[in-house]
């Protein structure tokens, strides 16, 4: 407003703060007076001296026109692979060979020496045919369909056959190779010594199944073999798994070893022994016995 005038109080920091401002000023003035009088003093000794290099220019320019030496190229030596083995792969097992077939069994049956005590009593034959003739004769299959079933025969045959005793006699007689007869005694009743009965057990280790079968022959050399005062046999055991037909009629084979027996020895009985026969065989094996007078075995 005019006619006023204003007025501001100083506070008491404000004589400081120009005291400090007063010290700043005369510091640098000093400083700049001190820089000139250098500056000025270099100036009155005269220009200096320059130094000579030691390089001339002559040799620099040799250097730089002097072809650059090749740098010898850094020798790599390429890492080396580590060696390693190769792994052995095992071999793979060598495959098994088939197992064979198991070859049916065929026992040798070696010689048995009968004792000297042999039982004078009934002897069993197949564990289910009594013996209590005393003249018997065994007619047994031998041909190729008995292979594999023979064992079985040997085993029984030669148990029976030890069991029998000095007051009987016998013989055994084999139908093999399409009629082949082979027989522990030639043509006779023999009796039941201990050599018979090593001789007879030695033939049954000799049989070896082979050919057909054809029972008759062997079934009328049964009939017509004695004993040494002449007589003929009292039982023959016909033991077979069956046999082969000449024809297809049964019958007709029945009636043949029916008329062989009438004939020859009437009053011979023959059982029948079938071993695993198929049915046919077992019914034809059935009706034999029955119209000689024997009784049928069946093994199965």
């Amino acid at each position: 407003m005019p006619g006023w005038r204003f007025f501001t109080k100083r506070s008491a920091a404000e004589p400081l703060r120009l005291g400090a401002l007063g010290f700043s000023v005369a510091i640098h003035l000093a400083a700049l007076m001190v820089l000139g009088a250098i500056h000025f003093g270099r100036q009155t000794d005269g220009p200096a001296q320059a130094v000579s290099p030691d390089i001339s220019v002559h040799l620099v320019e040799r250097v730089l026109q002097q072809p650059a030496a090749p740098r010898p190229k850094p020798k790599v030596t390429p890492p080396v692979a580590p060696t390693v083995a190769p792994a052995i792969e095992p071999r793979p097992a060598a495959p098994k060979p088939p197992a064979p077939k198991p070859e049916p069994v065929e026992d040798p049956a070696p010689s048995f020496p009968p004792t000297a005590d042999s039982h004078p009593a009934d002897t069993v034959f197949f564990s289910g045919t009594t013996v209590t003739a005393k003249r018997v004769c065994y007619v047994v299959d031998g041909s190729g369909s008995m292979f594999g079933l023979m064992y079985l025969v040997r085993e029984q045959l030669r148990e029976s056959i030890l069991k029998l005793s000095a007051e009987q006699a016998f013989n055994v007689v084999f139908f093999m190779d399409n009629g082949r007869l082979l027989q522990a005694f030639d043509g006779t009743l023999e009796t039941a010594s201990p050599a018979a009965k090593a001789a007879a057990l030695n033939l049954l280790g000799q049989i070896r199944p082979a050919g057909q079968t054809v029972a008759e022959p062997a079934l009328e050399m049964a009939m017509r073999m004695h004993d040494k005062s002449g007589q003929r046999a009292e039982v023959l055991y016909f033991v077979t798994d069956g046999f082969d037909l000449m024809d297809d009629d049964e019958g007709a084979f029945m009636r043949r070893i029916e008329a062989l027996r009438k004939a020859i020895a009437p009053t011979t009985v023959v059982h029948t022994i079938g071993i695993y026969p198929a049915s046919r065989d077992s019914t034809v094996l059935a009706r034999l016995a029955q119209v000689c007078g024997g009784h049928y075995l069946e093994v199965n």
